[in-house]
């Protein structure tokens, strides 16, 4: 199923809301096991459901997420000769900060995810 979103959506905050109650909720009542996917933005979405609803979600497939802009790298790079520096409280409404987060702690989470990356874009004039 494609998620029939506009932009609105995202900048409202009911994105997250609409994608549970017209997505999740109903093929988990139809007991489908539920993978989202995405590309850049669309990523960025998955993951922020993921984190937001994470007994939901069965796995992830991703292209190219968009993690966020703003994180502090101090906040999700290990140190050397010291732990991780945590964040306090993330607020409701940071969903970079949560899905960073969530991110660090995956590793205790069975949580399949297929991640497609690119080390470069490949122009459409050497296709032929």
């Amino acid at each position: 199923m494609f998620a029939r979103l506009e932009l609105q959506h995202l900048t409202d905050r009911t994105l997250l809301a609409r994608v549970r109650q017209e997505l999740l909720l109903p093929a988990r009542a139809q007991g489908c096991s539920i993978w989202l996917g995405g590309i850049s933005l669309g990523g960025y979405v998955a993951l922020c459901c993921a984190e937001r609803y994470p007994q939901e979600i069965d796995g992830l497939c991703l292209f190219a997420p968009l993690p966020g802009q703003s994180h502090r790298d101090d906040e999700i790079r290990p140190r050397r000769r010291r732990a991780r520096v945590a964040p306090g409280e993330i607020a409701a409404d940071d969903e970079e900060r949560r899905i960073w987060r969530f991110i660090q702690t995956l590793g205790a989470r069975a949580l399949p995810i297929h991640l497609g990356l690119g080390a470069r874009i490949a122009s459409h004039r050497g296709i032929g």
